[in-house]
């Protein structure tokens, strides 16, 4: 990216917190004038998300790309977080109804999309529940 004149910037999650991370990416867009974020992990699309919103970003793509990486001890419970939250709740309340959730890895309309895959990402405090266990 760098080599095509796009200036990237990498925020080591492991050394910083979740809000950290927020104020960061919300600075960074601001100065930047970002257009579009795009996300592609469960902490990434919500982080990234609040980010971009704050910061008044036109565009956000979420895209979750195979299985949850394996994950231990605390991660694991952050994990069960992320997995828990209701997405259309947050749309609805943080977002003012601007967007809707995502419910499959690509929305309706672009190819490869298959509505079979509606029901695995559906908000389910169960699962959250058992992913944390």
């Amino acid at each position: 990216m760098r080599r095509l004149g796009v200036e990237v910037s990498i925020v080591d999650e492991s050394r910083h917190t979740s809000f950290a991370i927020v104020r960061f990416l919300y600075r960074f867009f601001r100065e930047h004038d970002v257009d579009v974020v795009h996300t592609h992990r469960s902490k990434d699309n919500v982080l990234g998300t609040i980010a971009a919103k704050l910061a008044g970003v036109p565009h956000v793509i979420r895209t979750v790309h195979g299985l949850p990486e394996p994950m231990r001890g605390w991660d694991r419970i952050k994990f069960a977080a992320y997995q828990a939250i209701d997405r259309a709740t947050l749309v609805h309340v943080v977002f003012g109804d601007v967007g809707r959730p995502g419910a499959t890895w690509l929305p309706p309309g672009l190819p490869g999309y298959d509505p079979a895959n509606e029901a695995i990402l559906q908000f389910d405090p169960v699962a959250a529940r058992r992913s944390a266990d």
